[in-house]
C-alpha cells in the first residue's frame, strides 16, 4: 500500500502554481467537539481574505470526482481504514496550489489532528502561519453537544461517545499545541464563554497581528518588517540627495522644479509598497 501511495501522489503541479504556493498564508484551525470552533471559522471568512478547506471535505470530493486516485480512496474507507498521510498531503498541496492565487490566504479546518500530520505538512508542503486553538473545558464541550443533540439528529451526538471523541481530542491534541508554542505559532482562544462576538474580536485582533489580510485590504499586516527595509532605503535615498546638494550650497538655490523629481518618487514608491 507503501508503494501504491507513492505512485498516486507523485503528481507535481506547474513552477507558477509552486511559487503561489510558497506566498500562501496557511493558518491551521483546530478545537475540540463542541469548542464552537466552526462558527469561529465562518466569521473568519466573513472577514479574512481566506479561502477554507477541510481534509474531509477533499478526501470526499476526490472520491466522487471518479478518478483512478478515488478508486483507491473508495475501496480504503470500505474497509474501514484511515487515508493515508501521503495521500491527505498531496490532496492539500494540489488544493491549495491550485487556489493560491484567489486568496491571501486559507484556513485548513481541524488539521493537524497527530503531530505526524503538523511536522510533515510543514516540510512537505508549506510553512503554516499560525495555529488557531479554540479552548474548551471538557465540561463546556460535553454541555454543548448534548444540547445539540436535542435538535441535530447525529448518533455520535450521545454522551458516551461524546467522552471518548473529547478524549481522544485532547490526548492527541497536547502535544501539537505544545509544539506550536515552542515555534511562536500558537493562538490560543479561550472559548469557554458564551459571547461568541466577544470570542471572535479576540481570534479577529490575533490573526491581523500574525498578518492574515482582510477583505479588501491593500496592504496585509504581515508587510511590517518591509517598514524598516523602507526605513533604510529612505536613509540610503537621504544620504544620496546630501551629496547631490553639497555643489548647490556654493552655486544658486535649487529650483523647485529641479527638487520636484524626489518627492515625485516617494510618492510612487508608496502604492508600490502598499501593493507588495
Amino acid at each position: 500500500m507503501g508503494n501504491l501511495c507513492v505512485k498516486i501522489t507523485s503528481k507535481k503541479g506547474s513552477k507558477k502554481s509552486q511559487d503561489g504556493l510558497k506566498q500562501c498564508k496557511v493558518v491551521f484551525v483546530t478545537g475540540g467537539p463542541g469548542s464552537g470552533k466552526g462558527t469561529q471559522c465562518e466569521k473568519i471568512l466573513n472577514d479574512f481574505d481566506v479561502g477554507h478547506v477541510s481534509t474531509g471535505d477533499l478526501i470526499r470530493a476526490e472520491v466522487e470526482s471518479g478518478s483512478e486516485r478515488a478508486t483507491q480512496l473508495k475501496e480504503t474507507m470500505e474497509k474501514g481504514e484511515l487515508v493515508s498521510l501521503d495521500i491527505v498531503l498531496e490532496l492539500l498541496r494540489e488544493h491549495l496550489s491550485k487556489n493560491s492565487t484567489k486568496h491571501k490566504g486559507f484556513l485548513v479546518d481541524g488539521f493537524p489532528r497527530e503531530m505526524d500530520q503538523a511536522t510533515r505538512f510543514e516540510k512537505e508542503v508549506v510553512e503554516c502561519l499560525c495555529m488557531v486553538y479554540m479552548d474548551a473545558s471538557e465540561e463546556v464541550m460535553k454541555e454543548r453537544i448534548l444540547e445539540r443533540a436535542k435538535t441535530s439528529g447525529r448518533s455520535d451526538d450521545n454522551e458516551e461517545t461524546i467522552v471518548k471523541r473529547i478524549a481522544t481530542f485532547k490526548e492527541n491534541n497536547d502535544a501539537i499545541v505544545k509544539h506550536f508554542e515552542e515555534k511562536s505559532k500558537l493562538v490560543k482562544i479561550d472559548c469557554n464563554g458564551s459571547d461568541i462576538d466577544a470570542i471572535y474580536s479576540s481570534v479577529k485582533e490575533a490573526l491581523e497581528k500574525a498578518g492574515l489580510a482582510l477583505k479588501g485590504s491593500e496592504e496585509a499586516p504581515a508587510e511590517v518588517p518591509g517598514v524598516t527595509e523602507g526605513t533604510e532605503e529612505e536613509k540610503k535615498e537621504e544620504k544620496t540627495e546630501e551629496t547631490k546638494d553639497e555643489p548647490k550650497e556654493n552655486g544658486d538655490a535649487a529650483s523647485p522644479a529641479k527638487e520636484a523629481p524626489p518627492e515625485k518618487k516617494e510618492e510612487e514608491e508608496a502604492p508600490a509598497q502598499a501593493a507588495e
